[in-house]
């Protein structure tokens, strides 16, 4: 059988002032009205079915999740005791699911992009999932990169493995963590490198094996946790777990020194909706070039973000600014620099705004 994990844990703090610690970016309704948690729930459901998919979030937005989701089982959502990136998220999710099924292959997907044809991305991971059932690897899928972005992560691709179906999977050479602006020019001129989007399929006991490899450590403590499964310690121990686990994502502890990974070279419309300069290339625009979301008037006003939760937001003489007016605060700041909100954020925390964030 086949799992959907869906991580959920992120906070979003460049999509301040929507994005706030009790509202993260996965309760956000960014792509249309549907909170993106649900999009991604939707998405997945005609591949793998709701009862087969996991959510893996933490304390702070439990809660609010299972609201936003009514109908989800709500002991497929997993709750982290402490958010410690995505290598201790993955294996645990990996515990669950051999609970269940101990030879299940599991989706692991965000909460948090866009895809623009979800028929090709069901296809995709259709794909993934025939190779990766019948042998120990990884598939991870990537995407040719349009420009070079420094908030994402590459891969170098190497000769082509397989094809199914028309997909084609190469062999995987080097994972690269996001780089500065003139490595990242130099993979997108190269052609050799892929957009990590962060969705990878895997047997969820081949996932354990990569633990036992590349991060013991983080083994021993899984181990620990999948002896109390199903007994009355298993909160206490997976608290210990959690509480003695390093913050490590999977990119850097596993896969860039696993040896059996390949990729799929997807083009069905990919973005990761991590600052609001996003909206440019998801959402429609007026005559002027505008992404305007509430109530706005504007006059000469030109490629602006605009986005009015309690009030009208008004323009005049502006262009290729983001303006995000909630009834808490505004962020006006230029599209060249929303990478840089998350400094705004941890401005405010430092003066014991934590109200404002």
């Amino acid at each position: 059988m086949t799992y959907g994990v869906i991580m959920a844990g992120g906070k979003g703090t460049r999509l301040w002032p929507e994005g706030r610690k009790t509202r993260p970016k996965q309760l956000l309704s960014l792509i249309d009205h549907r909170p993106m948690i649900q999009v991604a729930v939707d998405r997945l459901a005609p591949l793998i079915p709701v009862d087969r998919q996991i959510i893996v979030t933490t304390r702070e937005y439990a809660s609010e999740i299972a609201r936003a989701l009514p109908t989800f089982p709500a002991e497929n959502i997993l709750v982290e005791p402490l958010g410690k990136d995505t290598a201790p998220c993955i294996g645990w999710a990996a515990l669950k699911v051999i609970e269940r099924d101990p030879a299940a292959t599991m989706a692991v997907i965000t909460a948090d992009h866009f895809i623009a044809d979800e028929t090709g991305f069901r296809e995709v991971l259709h794909a993934a999932v025939s190779v990766a059932e019948n042998a120990p690897l990884v598939v991870v899928v990537g995407f040719v990169p349009l420009r070079p972005d420094t908030g994402l992560g590459y891969i170098r691709f190497g000769h082509e493995t397989r094809e199914i179906e028309g997909i084609q999977f190469y062999r995987v050479d080097e994972f690269v963590e996001k780089p500065n602006k003139a490595r990242a020019i130099q993979y997108v001129e190269d052609g050799r490198y892929l957009w990590n989007s962060g969705m990878f399929v895997m047997q969820a006991r081949h996932a354990l094996d990569l633990f036992s490899r590349f991060l013991p450590r983080h083994f021993a403590l899984l181990q620990e946790i999948r002896s109390s499964l199903g007994t009355p310690d298993e909160s206490v121990v997976t608290e210990n777990a959690y509480q003695h686990f390093d913050r490590v994502s999977l990119d850097v502890g596993i896969m860039e020194k696993a040896d059996n990974v390949e990729v799929i070279r997807a083009d069905f419309g990919w973005l990761d909706i991590g600052t609001w300069a996003a909206l440019d290339q998801i959402s429609l625009h007026d005559a002027r070039g505008n992404v305007v979301r509430g109530k706005h008037v504007g006059l000469d006003t030109e490629r602006c973000i605009i986005r009015a939760s309690s009030s009208v937001v008004a323009t005049l003489g502006v262009h290729d600014l983001v303006i995000i007016e909630t009834n808490a605060a505004v962020l006006v700041c230029p599209k060249s620099r929303v990478q840089e909100v998350r400094n705004m954020v941890e401005t405010l925390e430092r003066e014991g705004r934590e109200d404002l964030t």
